[in-house]
């Protein structure tokens, strides 16, 4: 099939078209990641590209490229963004703390609790921050399995993501960018709160 009758389908929705796409281009791509060495043993380039696949087939309706070349290089846009995404919170928690427990102004490193409920320690406050966690568990269970596992182990039990990695069958990496693809879904389903007053 020509190349711009193949994106011309997968424009229009289909989906076979779409994976027939990244079949095509996906092995290059990944061809380009470089895994830091010192990572090697958690995160793949592998890991990337089943990320990368994801957001492709999830955000295909942002792709405006008129061309496979152009698709090519979003294609590599999206997959350098996902190493570089999961190349930071590795070598975080390697220093000691994943970020989003020391910096709640960091809109990808804010808690769970800390970025959807209400914190301090008024008694209308506390009552309105119960009522926004359970809304936020809520929301959590909405959420297709996965999703909601990693969010519920990583961030609510506070729980190793080495562990969080293990009970989904993954490595460490890609149990992160599935946590950043999870607080993508779940942003539009909870109310953030208006404002930030400190940890309770």
């Amino acid at each position: 099939m020509k190349e711009r009758d193949l994106l011309d389908l997968a424009v229009a929705g289909n989906e076979r078209a779409l994976q027939a796409l990244l079949q095509r281009h996906g092995p290059t791509v990944m061809s380009r990641i470089k895994v830091p060495r010192d990572l090697r043993g958690v995160l793949s380039a592998e890991d990337v590209m089943q990320q990368t696949y994801c957001d492709v087939m999830a955000d295909f309706g942002r792709f405006v490229a008129s061309s496979e070349a152009g698709f090519r290089a979003w294609l590599c846009s999206l997959a350098k963004h996902n190493l570089c995404s999961a190349i930071r919170m590795l070598r975080a928690e390697r220093r000691g703390g994943y970020q989003r427990r020391v910096q709640p102004s960091s809109r990808s490193s804010w808690s769970l609790l800390g970025r959807f409920a209400v914190v301090s320690r008024t008694a209308s406050r506390d009552f309105a921050r119960e009522e926004r966690c359970t809304r936020l568990r809520a929301a959590i269970a909405k959420l297709p399995p996965e999703h909601g596992t990693v969010l519920r182990m990583f961030d609510i039990e506070q729980r190793p993501m080495e562990e969080v990695a293990r009970r989904l069958g993954k490595s460490p990496g890609a149990a992160y960018m599935l946590r950043r693809r999870a607080m993508r879904l779940l942003e539009p389903r909870v109310e953030r709160p208006s404002s930030w007053s400190g940890p309770a």
